[in-house]
């Protein structure tokens, strides 16, 4: 199947190149690399070229994330809304109210309002 965002050219003389596999997953963008080797979630991204690499839960929750030597370690409610993230020793905890809209988020100990919600640490 021929992919119409093989190479996209604007009027401002940029070229971007992309390139698919067979499922439409996106293997190739501004010469970085996406690999995609979970077989419970297809389309999950497991990969980069630069270093980068995430996992998942049975739900697809990115559970674990190394971004520039920074690894995240993210946990999920029963009902898949994040509750916690954990990078080194910053630690940040999400909160949702009772219209499970989320409430905020506490980290560095610091207390912020975020719209409708408040966060904390």
């Amino acid at each position: 199947m021929p992919n119409p965002l093989a190479g996209v050219t604007t009027t401002l003389d940029y070229t971007e190149t992309y390139s698919h596999d067979p499922i439409g997953n996106l293997t190739i963008k501004a010469g970085m690399t996406y690999s995609y080797t979970n077989t419970l979630h297809k389309h999950a991204v497991t990969g980069l070229s630069n270093g980068s690499s995430f996992q998942y839960d049975a739900n697809g929750n990115m559970t674990r994330r190394v971004e520039g030597g920074i690894t995240y370690t993210q946990t999920w409610d029963i009902d898949n809304r994040l509750i916690d993230v954990l990078s080194g020793t910053q630690h940040t905890q999400y909160f949702c109210d009772g219209d499970d809209d989320r409430a905020g988020h506490i980290h560095a100990q610091a207390v912020l309002q975020i719209g409708r919600c408040v966060s904390a640490v």
